[in-house]
């Protein structure tokens, strides 16, 4: 009897570590972030408090594997779906005709990314739902990270005007390039010189059209390249796009950004110009630093985008923050931003994960405010 507890024992301790072999080969991971904050937005006049989500990290729960091949070739795959944790439900989005990685059309969406690559010295070929070229060189050096009270996009990403489509931000169905990140990495800032070009498909048939009759088969396809460099405590990188939208004779977005670390200070800028068939145009820029002060840094940025409309809308903002970690994985965090219309109602806040200050663009100026909690596990 007790011989054959023994080999039960053993039959176990085997079991055990070929799991812990094949999880390891594998390279599978759960993470997630948890980010909540009280939030209060004033603008126009007008001003609401509320519970936001993202405030300094997006919400986010996610699933990634990578598996050697052999030969230098490697596997990899990446669910990651926003989370709205102030109401317990998910976030999500879709782009043009696109889908968006969703489970059976409802349900949980990884409609943050959703995607499977080959790798190997050569790059990585990526197929799936991802940021897009032009998107990632604002989230790299916004020094708010595109999220929060303070985020960039406030003003690079106008709430009114028709100078950002669809896939401004993310784009379905998409056959990605890249070189110079790791291998099943999100393409941020790669090592030396790097490449990241996509394009997409509308999923439009040859016969469709739009609510106004024009044929638009070509919908909803996006064309981007992003080509960097970044040695030691310097980085820059350019990326250009076509978003297809017959509607508006399509979008053209092009952004430079750069960033230099000097000491415990990062300095950064960002030029965008974005602009669509019909001649309308949105120029923005935005210099920002992250300083580390004691356990924390402090984000700062100014920022401003006009508009070539009738009355040249203008629009402006001042950010400043402190982010205190408690560990390596839990951090509070204060968020202060002041938003200036000055000309027209081109830009209000927007926020993270689609939890939005819910305020429309309005003349005049307003204030931002963030105080929360962000977790990682």
């Amino acid at each position: 009897m007790r011989q054959i507890d023994m080999k039960k024992h053993l039959l176990g301790l085997v079991a055990l570590m070929a799991a812990g072999a094949a999880s390891a080969e594998s390279g599978f991971n759960i993470w997630g972030v948890i980010d909540a904050a009280a939030s209060h937005y004033s603008l126009g006049g007008v001003s609401v408090s509320k519970e936001t989500t993202s405030g300094a990290s997006s919400s986010q729960l996610g699933f990634k594997g990578q598996e050697d091949l052999g030969g230098g070739l490697g596997a990899g795959f990446w669910l990651e779906a926003g989370l709205l944790n102030n109401n317990g439900s998910v976030s999500g989005s879709s782009s043009n005709n696109q889908s968006n990685g969703s489970i059976g059309g409802g349900g949980m969406t990884f409609n943050r990314r959703s995607t499977v690559g080959l790798s190997s010295d050569w790059g990585e070929l990526r197929l799936g739902r991802d940021v897009v070229p032009t998107r990632q060189n604002i989230a790299v050096y916004d020094p708010f990270a595109t999220v929060g009270a303070a985020s960039v996009t406030n003003i690079l990403q106008p709430a009114n005007g028709s100078q950002t489509g669809g896939n401004f931000i993310r784009s379905s169905n998409t056959v990605q390039y890249l070189y110079g990140f790791g291998p099943n990495a999100n393409a941020t800032t790669g090592k030396g010189f790097y490449v990241n070009a996509m394009a997409s498909f509308g999923n439009n048939a040859s016969n469709s059209t739009n609510s106004a009759k024009q044929p638009n088969e070509g919908d909803g396809r996006y064309y981007g390249l992003r080509v960097g460099y970044a040695q030691d405590d310097f980085s820059v990188a350019v990326a250009t796009a076509k978003d297809k939208l017959v509607s508006v004779s399509d979008y053209t977005y092009t952004n430079v950004g750069g960033a230099y670390n000097w000491g415990n200070v990062r300095l950064s800028l960002i030029l965008e110009q974005n602009k669509d068939g019909m001649g309308d145009r949105f120029n923005a820029w935005n210099l920002g630093a992250r300083i580390v002060a004691g356990p924390g840094y402090i984000p700062i940025s100014y920022a401003v985008g006009k508009a070539n409309d009738a009355i040249g809308s203008t629009a402006s903002q001042f950010g400043i923050g402190y982010v205190y970690m408690l560990s390596k994985r839990t951090a509070l965090y204060g968020t202060f931003s002041h938003l200036n219309n000055k000309t027209g109602t081109l830009a209000t806040f927007g926020g993270g994960n689609g939890s939005s200050s819910g305020l429309s663009a309005a003349a005049g100026s307003g204030n931002g405010f963030d105080i929360g909690l962000t977790t990682r596990f």
